[in-house]
Order: structure tokens, then C-alpha cells, then sequence
């Protein structure tokens, strides 16, 4: 019967390949050596064998509105929490050749027409909604901080993207308004406060800086009060819709992390030309 030599580590070749008892240092040696490439080719046995089998797997590639079957070369899997992440490296698919560009500046005059408006005026503002009241904060032409206060609750305006009037277009970004809570903003001078309590019990929309504005800084909150006291309902029914469809996008998010869910991943090394 033969010998499993219990210090060969795994090894399935023991002393009894020898006939005979072992003597001496250079038939350990060579038997050694022997057993180390034995497990070298079992490995390499078993990982050829495995290569073999996942050559077989093939997936489907949507690759320039065509699908394509590749072979898989390698795959890894991992898991995190209810995801699976699977990584397959595959053959590279057959890529056509695009075509050659030509030049398209001719075509791509601007002509601009009399509908187009002569003057632009944009604005950014941040600030705060407290008590009813808007803060608006912004930086004039000269980089000047300013200052108004309004009636209006500017966090509605948060979609919208400008208007023209006549032969000038008025658009504004709103950056970080919102709502933080029914007490006034705190004013120091009191001749301003004073004012911004009255302008607070107005129902007309209206405004009132803290110093002088310039004249498109004075025409940029006209135009939006203005369009305000038209637009108002619309503006309130767009930002409920906004809000109802950011909140269902929040629930569903959450409703789809608590699924499992398997996330595969093919790849190629791109080694051959576009075939014409």
C-alpha cells in the first residue's frame, strides 16, 4: 500500500515513490523538490480546469444598438449588505467603424433674428426666508454686498429659469433659500426693521433694500414681484409638485435599497481597430 508522508503538506506522493527505505540528505532533497512541483502542476491543474469552465459562460452586450454574445474571461463577486457587485472581464466585442467627420461650420451660423432680446440682466441671490419675510443677499456690478427684504417667499422661485419683457430678459439663480422658522430677521437699524414689519402685513408683493440699488439691481426685483403677483398660484403649484416628486423619488430609493439587489459589471481591454 502506498505511503502519504504527512510532511509533504497536501501532497498525494510520499516516501513510497522510492523503492526501499530512504538514506541520507539528496534523496530528501530531491524528493522535496519533487513534491513542490507537484503541487505547482495540481494547481495549475485545477485553475486551467476552472478557466476552462468559465470560458464556456457567454453574456449579452448591447454595444451601438446591437447585441452581442462574448465569452466571459474572468469574473469576481463581491457582497455588501443586500448588494451583489460582479465583475466579468470579457472578450472585446466587434466594433464598428465610425464615421469620418466633416466639417459642419457653415452650418452652424448664428443668425440672430429682431425677437432676440437686446439686454440681459441675471442675478444670483442666497438668504433666508424668517417669519414671512425673504432676506435676499446678493453682489451689485461694483461687488457691493446688498441687502432687501421682501414679502414674497422666494423659496418658490427655486425653479424658476427667467422671463422677457419687451426687448430684455430678466433671469435669476436662488442659491440655499429656505424656510428657517416664523421670527422676523433680525435688523438693527430700527427705521428699517420698522419698515420691514409694515412691508410684512402687505398684501401687495413689494420690497425694501437696505440702501440704494442700482438700476438693473432695481429692475431685477421689480420683475420678480411683478411676476409674482401674476405668476404666484402657478409658481406655489410648481413647487408642490416638486416637493411631491422629490419626496416619492426619497421613498422609492429607500424602498429599493431594502431590496437585494445583483450589479453586474462587463468590461474589455480594447486591443483591436474598428472593423470597416
Amino acid at each position: 500500500m502506498m505511503q502519504i508522508d504527512e510532511q509533504t503538506e497536501g501532497c498525494f506522493f510520499g516516501s513510497a515513490l522510492f523503492d526501499g527505505p530512504q538514506s541520507g540528505a539528496e534523496p530528501r532533497q530531491f524528493m522535496d523538490r519533487f513534491n513542490v512541483l507537484l503541487r505547482w502542476l495540481f494547481c495549475a491543474l485545477v485553475f486551467g480546469a476552472s478557466v476552462n469552465g468559465l470560458a464556456q459562460s457567454t453574456v449579452q452586450l448591447e454595444v451601438e444598438n446591437t447585441v452581442q454574445s462574448v465569452r466571459v474571461l474572468q469574473s469576481r463577486e463581491f457582497k455588501t449588505g443586500n448588494r451583489t457587485f460582479v465583475f466579468n472581464r470579457v472578450e472585446q466585442p466587434v466594433l464598428r467603424a465610425k464615421p469620418p467627420k466633416t466639417d459642419q461650420v457653415g452650418a452652424m451660423e448664428i443668425k440672430v433674428s429682431a425677437a432676440e432680446p437686446a439686454r440681459w440682466v441675471h442675478q444670483s441671490f442666497s438668504g433666508t426666508v424668517q417669519g414671512g419675510v425673504s432676506e435676499l443677499v446678493w453682489f451689485d456690478e461694483n461687488g457691493a454686498r446688498q441687502v432687501a427684504y421682501s414679502n414674497v417667499d422666494f423659496t418658490l422661485f427655486a425653479h424658476w429659469l427667467g422671463v422677457q419683457v419687451d426687448d430684455t430678459f430678466f433671469s435669476a439663480t436662488f442659491f440655499g433659500i429656505g424656510d428657517y422658522g416664523s421670527e422676523l430677521p433680525r435688523i438693527e437699524d430700527p427705521l428699517l426693521a420698522a419698515k420691514v414689519a409694515k412691508l410684512r402685513r402687505n398684501p401687495i408683493p413689494d420690497y425694501v433694500p437696505r440702501r440704494v440699488l442700482s438700476a438693473d439691481d432695481a429692475d431685477m426685483l421689480d420683475l420678480l414681484h411683478a411676476y409674482f403677483g401674476v405668476n404666484g398660484p402657478e409658481l406655489k403649484r410648481r413647487a408642490d409638485k416638486a416637493k411631491a416628486e422629490a419626496d416619492e423619488a426619497q421613498q422609492k430609493a429607500a424602498r429599493e435599497a431594502a431590496k437585494p439587489q445583483r450589479l453586474v459589471f462587463n468590461f474589455w481591454k480594447s486591443t483591436e481597430r474598428p472593423k470597416q
